[in-house]
């Protein structure tokens, strides 16, 4: 088998698009043109609880609170670190709030799973894991999305930068509904569309802390927003004499082995050899890490400004989540046409494997103990797409074995997203079966 080729992230179709400046007034005019979110059945809760976001959100429990979907699984993975943080929702709160860290872009694209492996995701993708986590301790709980303000200081804190307008233009470009809050020349807030959990806990007394089983009322959390320690970048680009937007002008008008960013590190590896000796990139690297907190009890509020009525649902729209699309064809003749979440595919095994087209081409193939043993010209063959060891799609269509066939993958975005990933296109021969490598960790 050989990997397919895909491409590396600066050859993706990055767009950085800059936030819309507006007054509070001209933004709370665009938020009243929006459309009402259809009224919540609204459960009694304690008076006690936090009812400012409560009212709106309290809803019956549905059976679908405590369910897998496509992107809250319950693995053995999930499952074990479930039992580690005791089933609390306390402790799962902080586990996902202190050490996953937020990556910006819009919709599904890990799932729970590859969130908890890579201890990094979207506020979707965190909302999955904390759900996942929830639901396998047998505690109701669903996703939340709504719009809403942060400070200047809160935003540049969760994004780690060191300009508001800059957090604004990022949420933007993510397809989050980014808006930089102006008053005269500066930004002093920013506006935007967020996705954070709701879970029905006992709240009364203990406030998530697994002491109680009463005063059970849905408690808002948002583990994806946080602030951050900054520590900060060495600036060798000076003195390297560097012009960033001439360096890239240089790098695109010519052919390079290396990305922008490949080619980039080492030139500065280069000069810090000899200028610095022992010292990495890594080392003048900016780093931005979650700062932790540890309240020992579940806020009571959301951190940041609700604006909207939220709109609550067990399992996340389909629209939301990204897809890839396989298309293996040979001129008119289609042989897969199917898309998968990139939910699914992350962190697990996926193949393109061949079988013989008719049972007798099977039984020739069996006969030489496999199909790389078999001589292509005695046999026709089928394309199987395997996701995890399972077929997920069989041709039905067949091509003889050693000839060449065109093989697609299309990337599609969730309704919104900013950023258009490029198809990627193979020709590969039949009977020669293909890896695939997806690499969801990348701010893309």
């Amino acid at each position: 088998k050989r990997e397919q080729a895909l491409p590396e992230k600066p050859e993706y179709l990055v767009h950085k698009i800059e936030a819309p400046r507006m007054s509070r007034e001209e933004a709370d005019a665009l938020l009243k043109d929006e459309p009402e979110v259809a009224p919540l059945q609204v459960q009694e809760r304690n008076a006690d609880a936090p009812s400012s976001l409560t009212s709106a959100l309290a809803a019956v429990t549905v059976s679908g609170d405590l369910a897998e979907t496509p992107e809250v699984k319950f693995t053995a993975e999930i499952v074990t670190k479930a039992a580690e943080l005791a089933h609390s929702p306390l402790s799962i709160y902080e586990f996902v709030r202190n050490e996953v860290a937020f990556q910006p872009y819009l919709g599904s694209r890990k799932g729970a799973p590859a969130t908890l492996s890579q201890r990094a995701g979207n506020d979707t993708d965190q909302a999955s894991l904390m759900l996942a986590l929830l639901r396998t301790s047998g505690i109701p709980s669903r996703y939340v999305r709504g719009t809403v303000e942060m400070t200047a200081d809160q935003a540049m804190s969760w994004l780690g930068v060191d300009d508001a307008g800059t957090a604004g233009s990022i949420l933007t470009t993510a397809g989050m509904d980014g808006i930089s809050i102006v008053s005269g020349p500066n930004v002093v807030a920013v506006r935007c569309t967020r996705v954070w959990v709701e879970a029905q806990i006992p709240y009364t007394n203990y406030r998530g802390v697994p002491n109680a089983d009463l005063g059970k009322t849905w408690v808002p959390m948002d583990p994806a927003f946080y602030g951050s320690q900054i520590t900060p970048g060495e600036d060798v680009l000076t003195p390297m004499g560097i012009d960033v937007e001439a360096f890239l002008a240089s790098h695109i008008s010519t052919a390079q082995a290396l990305s922008p960013v490949g080619r980039l590190e080492s030139e500065i590896q280069t000069w810090l050899d000899a200028n610095d000796p022992g010292k990495t990139v890594d080392d003048i690297r900016r780093k931005s890490e979650v700062a932790p907190l540890e309240l020992g009890l579940v806020p009571a509020s959301l951190p940041t400004a609700l604006l909207s009525t939220p709109n609550s649902f067990s399992e996340l729209e389909d629209s939301k989540r990204y897809k890839v699309r396989f298309h293996l064809y040979d001129g008119g003749t289609t042989f897969i046409n199917h898309t998968l979440n990139l939910s699914d595919i992350a962190g697990q095994e996926l193949t393109i494997e061949y079988v013989g087209a008719t049972p007798a081409d099977q039984a020739t193939i069996d006969s030489f103990n496999g199909i790389y043993n078999t001589p292509p010209n005695l046999v026709n063959v089928k394309p199987v797409l395997e996701l995890a060891g399972v077929a997920v799609a069989t041709s039905s269509n067949g091509i003889g074995a050693g000839f060449t066939h065109d093989s697609d993958m299309e990337f599609l975005e969730p309704v919104g997203a900013g950023n258009v990933q490029p198809l990627v296109q193979n020709t590969i021969t039949a009977g020669n079966g293909q890896a695939i490598a997806f690499n969801t960790f990348l701010d893309v």
